[in-house]
């Protein structure tokens, strides 16, 4: 795959966590649960060492099953 003139390059994980990295988390509970896995007490957590974008944050202010762990969580900074 040849890379534009100008296009930006991120690293795996480097970009900002995002609702659509949430939505993965919510699918793959719904298949647990599909699966006949208790799932009632079960917390979304996001891991980022780069952010979280607005809209996620956002979800995670009204939801508190979801959870975002940045690096100063990780390393108490």
């Amino acid at each position: 795959m040849e890379r534009q003139a100008g296009s930006t390059v991120l690293p795996c994980g480097a970009q900002r966590r995002s609702v659509g990295h949430l939505e993965r988390l919510v699918r793959a509970r719904e298949v647990l649960a599909g699966a006949g896995l208790e799932v009632a007490g079960c917390r979304l957590a996001c891991f980022s060492g780069t952010g979280f974008s607005e809209a996620l944050r956002e979800r995670a202010r009204e939801d508190p099953d979801v959870l975002l762990i940045g690096l100063s969580d990780l390393y108490g900074r």
